[in-house]
């Protein structure tokens, strides 16, 4: 895996424990099923499966391309917005708001847990450069009144600052669960109970050139695929580089257990398109070849400032 620069923030939060483990804060795990029935190369069951995953990689990279960070702060500020000013009780941690005890408003929500946040907090660097970051961490679930959820089960990150050599560099750490099933949030990945655990370094020079590397795994996808695996993906943008493809390789598991694995081939190790940049890269099923599968990767390539 490679270097993933960040500032370490740790939850510190002096004396209080993990909220308490009950029926309403079970998560319901993913179904594995760990048999060893291995595809073999004569297998007609292969050609099937690898058809099926071709239909169900265009889902899984939607997906993986709306996962914006900054939502789960602005999910957290939403179910803040229904605090009554007594419930939950706000506290100020290394100038930071938290809370952590158990309690319920006036209107029937109910808070559980532990959870501090930071909405793009500004940090400067000199006169010209500039540092900003937003940061949530806790183990907390709200639940409303109305029956929708609030769950923020891990740590959400994102750095945004301007290097000394002026390449613009955005971090980004989404690790553990996040849930909110509120209206505002229909649609979105939130809505999807999904569990990330995903790193992210965007960087940008003053040329314009661009890489976005892409680290981790989801899962609880809830459809073919149960998880799919993210190993140094790395989407280029230069005069050089392939833009039709990453770099890297991306696994998919569905839900029988047999692995689906793409080994992108665009690109050589010194940064220069090939004569395999046409988007397709070589497909495995269970170490088997399976063929070559096709997709559309510019929604990694079309955008200027900021990702999302």
């Amino acid at each position: 895996m490679a270097s993933f620069q960040r500032i370490v923030l740790a939850l510190a939060l002096g004396g209080c424990g993990p909220p308490r483990a009950d029926e309403a804060t079970a998560i319901e795990p993913t179904a594995y099923d760990y048999r060893a029935a291995d595809f073999t190369p004569d297998d007609p069951a292969l050609e099937v499966s690898a058809a099926a995953f071709t239909e169900a990689l265009p889902e899984l990279l939607g997906l993986l391309r709306s996962i914006d960070p900054e939502l789960v702060s602005v999910s957290t500020l939403d179910a803040m917005s229904l605090s009554d000013g007594v419930c939950p009780e706000m506290h100020e941690h290394n100038s930071q708001p938290a809370w952590w005890e158990d309690c319920e408003t006036v209107d029937g929500h109910f808070y559980r847990g532990q959870m501090l946040y930071l909405y793009w907090y500004d940090v400067p660097i000199d006169d010209d450069r500039f540092r900003r970051f937003l940061w949530n961490t806790g183990q907390a679930i709200i639940d409303f009144a109305d029956g929708t959820r609030f769950m923020m089960m891990g740590n959400a990150s994102v750095q945004d600052y301007t290097r000394p050599d002026r390449v613009h560099a955005i971090d980004i750490e989404l690790t553990g669960d996040n849930l909110n099933t509120r209206p505002a949030f229909e649609g979105t990945w939130l809505a999807g109970n999904f569990h990330t655990w995903l790193f992210m370094e965007i960087r940008t020079t003053p040329e314009g050139e661009r890489t976005w590397w892409i680290d981790g795994n989801l899962t609880r996808l809830g459809g073919f695929l149960a998880a799919a695996t993210f190993d140094d993906m790395t989407f280029h943008r230069s005069p050089r580089a392939c833009a039709l493809e990453p770099t890297g390789a991306l696994s998919g598991r569905d839900t029988e257990g047999h692995w689906y694995v793409l080994t992108f081939d665009g690109q050589d190790d010194e940064g220069f398109a090939t004569d395999a940049c046409d988007g397709c890269a070589p497909l495995t099923i269970d170490g088997e070849a399976a063929g070559e599968v096709c997709a559309d990767y510019a929604a990694w390539q079309t955008w200027e400032d900021w990702p999302w």
